[in-house]
């Protein structure tokens, strides 16, 4: 929110982006991510009815406790309730419309109607006059629409059609005229009106318990899949979408999806495989959208778990989307949906009558995420300190609590390894806290709660390494992480007795440790990272316990350390990476990146200053085929060009989880990000901004910090929007 301050007067500008926008077809996603708002994000009730975006990009939602205003940061609730309030005003919505001038016409559960004047932010009420037949219904309303000449259709609970013509709502001055639409009235059920919608040539077309009516000047026809004046299952419409093709889809009670074609005049039915969950059947519709990509979305009624459905208009079969209590990104549990939309910026909002407003974001749902609960040990545990690699041959490996585990990402299954030579001295049971390839295919670990237990695993023969005796001076105890380098060496870090440098042909072994008297030892016992760069150094960062914090660079032939001071504020050394320009990336825990120079040593740094949403624990570096790299920082994943710029962030983590390491597949183009819950996977070609600006909106206008309301003696004469 930015305030510019004109002689103590300003206004307060919102921009109205709620996500950027993809080209993605939901249909091809495999899950969808949710998110939700509720009351404790600003709703005054729990229970949602119809969700609408205003021509300026506002939503309005009709809630069982008044109206409700999103700007995109925050909402703004309206009761209709004041002192003095006529007494048949309740605070319950029913349903949501928008005219022409941009007042919000609301439908009361009481069977009246209220118009929110948004130019005077006050309400304006119409209820039924008993003596008036040109007054509103007493009956509830279920739907309005306002056509294409600016008239308004009203659909009431068993009373029929209402009209309100163009000329008087122009006025809107109390005195509205309300003219009833005679229809067939000797066919049963037809005078519950659910549902209106208008045609491209201006025929409106109306969902009744017992048919759909097609009206407009010269005809008014009734359309029965089951010709009957008596109720009839197949024939209660609740729900109705024209497509591009001109085909209508309807909801109906009790038998799912229809489709009618007026040019033939047929309907086909598509109800929900009562085979595929034999529980509940989602075949009573109550709301039906087409979205901007062709996705057809249905809400349904079937119990306290409705969720959403997705129905696939070429094959006819649904996906049915419901909250999973495991899976904080699965949608809100609640019961009926009653309202579906898709912003101007595609993403999909659902209501539901007892549950949350639900939202689908295009630009999450690109990162596919699999998120796994352990039922037995041989499903994957994730945890902070969960590694992955891709080998050399394509297989991607996980190191977890729980074990070493090869992924498959074409069944998305786990598989827990175990060893032909297994033994309670030297096995893969227990927790992994690294994983790394060597120049022959075998994978490097540290196995056990201790991580005294360095490992090498032959995954082709199942046939594993023990080496707890590697120091001539004693037993081998808190090894954290093993690298081959590039002249097959291998450096052993550990926790508290420094680093080892192994040669397995000869058994020869190089003690680096810290030693206060000696400023060309490394700075400290205990080894968080090591990595190796292009040329001829590893590099290795330590615990902090010291006055000073350095970066140890050691040269891997002359065995010479130098160690490079860094900045007292940046807490310790989180990540180290070297891509593919040479060029070190180390994530700190609370300053930020450093970034190395790794001929002179030198190192810049990026803070939030240059765009980071935060500057504490940046980990998990990772580089993509166009030279991207990219790395976490809580629940964001941060990017940058290959000129090392920042380019932007992406909040993709559920609210229980953070985000820790990033890694590339090379075979399928993928970005790997791993979480203490679990991981997401994307295709880094598939980002792209959005080149439309988003709209700017004028919200509120203060003088000396106080809000100006319209009012009579108000400098505003009406809303500043």
């Amino acid at each position: 929110m930015k305030r510019i301050i004109p002689n103590k007067i300003f206004a307060t500008f919102i921009i109205l982006i709620l996500i950027i926008s993809q080209s993605t077809s939901l249909s091809q996603t495999r899950d969808l991510r949710f998110d939700y708002f509720s009351i404790k994000d600003g709703l005054p009730d729990n229970g949602l009815r119809t969700v609408l975006q205003d021509h300026l990009g506002f939503l309005w939602i009709a809630t069982t406790n008044g109206l409700s205003k999103y700007d995109g940061y925050e909402f703004k609730n309206y009761s209709l309730l004041k002192e003095g309030s006529d007494d048949r005003i309740r605070n319950r919505i029913w349903f949501l419309i928008e005219d022409s001038k941009g007042d919000i016409w609301a439908a009361l559960s009481t069977g009246g109607l209220a118009i929110f004047l948004r130019d005077e932010e006050r309400f304006e009420f119409y209820f039924h006059e008993e003596n008036n037949p040109n007054s509103i219904s007493d009956k509830g309303i279920f739907t309005m629409l306002e056509d294409s000449k600016g008239n308004i259709w009203i659909g009431t609970e068993g009373d029929g059609l209402k009209f309100i013509d163009k000329q008087s709502i122009l006025t809107k001055d109390n005195v509205l005229t309300f003219q009833h639409i005679e229809i067939i009235d000797s066919v049963e059920g037809i005078n519950y009106i659910n549902d209106i919608h208008e045609d491209s040539e201006n025929n409106l077309w109306v969902c009744t318990k017992n048919g759909l009516l097609c009206l407009s000047d010269s005809l008014n026809r009734l359309i029965q899949p089951v010709k009957t004046k008596f109720l009839n299952k197949k024939n209660f419409f609740k729900c109705i979408e024209q497509d591009a093709d001109g085909i209508f889809w309807i909801g109906t009670r009790g038998n799912g999806i229809a489709k009618y074609d007026k040019v033939l005049n047929e309907f086909e039915y598509f109800p929900y495989n009562e085979e595929i969950n034999k529980l509940i059947s989602p075949n009573n519709i109550l709301a039906i959208f087409i979205d901007s990509k062709d996705n057809l979305w249905a809400g349904a009624f079937a119990g306290t778990n409705t969720g959403l459905l997705l129905f696939n208009k070429a094959t006819k079969q649904y996906r049915w989307f419901i909250n999973d209590p495991s899976d904080p990104n699965s949608i809100n549990e609640g019961s009926s949906v009653l309202s579906i939309i898709e912003d101007d910026v595609g993403n999909i909002w659902n209501t539901q009558h007892v549950g949350k407003l639900n939202k689908i974001n295009p630009q999450k749902n690109l990162f596919k995420y699999y998120r796994n609960y352990s039922k037995s040990n041989d499903d994957i545990i994730f945890s902070f300190s969960t590694r992955m690699l891709v080998a050399r041959d394509g297989k991607i490996w996980f190191a977890s609590n729980n074990g070493l585990f090869e992924y498959q990402p074409k069944k998305d299954s786990f598989i827990k390894m175990k060893t032909i030579n297994e033994s309670v001295e030297c096995s893969l049971e227990g927790k992994c806290w690294s994983i790394t390839e060597d120049s022959k295919g075998n994978l490097w670990t540290i196995i056990g709660e201790h991580s005294n237990k360095l490992i090498n695993f032959n995954p082709n023969n199942k046939e594993i390494d023990c080496f707890e005796q590697i120091r001539k001076t004693g037993s081998f105890l808190n090894a954290s992480y093993a690298l081959e380098d590039k002249n097959g060496m291998v450096w052993i870090a550990t926790r508290g007795n420094g680093l080892d440098k192994w040669n397995p042909q000869t058994n020869e072994i190089i003690i680096f440790s810290y030693n206060p008297a000696n400023i060309s030892s490394i700075s400290d016992n205990i080894i968080y990272k090591l990595y190796e760069d292009s040329t001829n150094s590893i590099w290795i960062s330590t615990q902090n316990f010291n006055l000073d914090l350095y970066l140890n660079k050691i040269n891997k032939e002359t065995n010479q350390v130098k160690k490079i001071l860094l900045p007292k504020d940046v807490g310790n050394i989180s990540n180290l990476f070297v891509d593919s320009k040479n060029r070190l990336w180390a994530g700190t825990t609370t300053g930020g990146i450093l970034l190395f120079n790794t001929q002179d040593d030198s190192f810049t740094r990026i803070t939030t200053e240059h765009g980071l949403p935060s500057k504490f624990f940046i980990k998990g570096f990772s580089e993509d085929h166009n030279g991207n790299i990219y790395g976490c920082t809580g629940g964001f994943i941060i990017k940058f060009n290959q000129d090392a710029e920042f380019e932007r962030s992406y909040e993709i983590a559920a609210n229980d989880e953070v985000l820790y390491h990033t890694y590339y597949v090379k075979d399928t183009k993928e970005i790997y990000v791993i979480s203490d819950r679990g991981f997401y996977r994307f295709f880094p070609d598939s980002l792209k901004l959005n080149p439309i600006p988003p709209k700017m909106v004028l919200t509120e206008m203060r003088i000396m910090d106080e809000t100006i309301k319209v009012e009579p003696n108000s400098p505003l004469k009406s809303h500043i929007n």
